[in-house]
């Protein structure tokens, strides 16, 4: 019995330290990504510059807002300090939307989905889904950086010519 009444007493502390901790270790790292293929991305060592389409929004979230111009900004920052040359009339096109978010307790997170096109054919070269994920205790817009980080790592991946 008096285990119990330890066992009962403490959980409840140990759990908050577990989210506190999770928070840190999220804060160090910048949060996580994961990347799902809807449709396979083709090679894109024949395009040389980008043109990053604004994100739109269809999860209707309560902070859509203040997301789309976050994972805007982020992901022409990165895009810019790895070198990938953009241009409005850029051969290859990027499009991004936010299909789903969740400001959950433990966690928040964001689902966009990316499509590549190539912009004389109109062609799809590629869709994928990225997901953001962050420490509840961390601001919604945080979710945008590992998003933005799987945007350009995917680009380097499938060989984008990079200045």
């Amino acid at each position: 019995m008096y285990y119990l009444v330890l066992i009962v007493f403490f959980v409840p502390f140990l759990s908050g330290c577990g989210v506190v901790v999770m928070t840190a270790v999220d804060t160090v790292r910048g949060g996580s990504s994961e990347l799902n293929v809807i449709q396979e991305v083709q090679d894109l060592q024949a395009y040389n510059t980008v043109k990053l389409e604004p994100f739109t929004d269809s999860s209707g979230g309560k902070e859509s807002r203040e997301l789309l111009a976050q994972i805007n900004s982020n992901i022409f920052e990165l895009l810019s300090q790895n070198g990938i040359n953009m241009s409005d009339n850029g051969s290859l096109q990027i499009y991004g939307e936010i299909i789903y978010q969740d400001d959950g307790f433990r966690k928040n997170l964001i689902i966009t989905q990316l499509t590549l096109r190539d912009q004389s054919t109109g062609q799809t070269l590629g869709i994928v889904n990225i997901t953001g994920k962050v420490a509840g205790a961390m601001k919604m817009s945080s979710t945008t950086e590992p998003v933005a980080k799987i945007v350009v790592q995917l680009l380097i991946d499938k060989h984008f010519s990079q200045s």
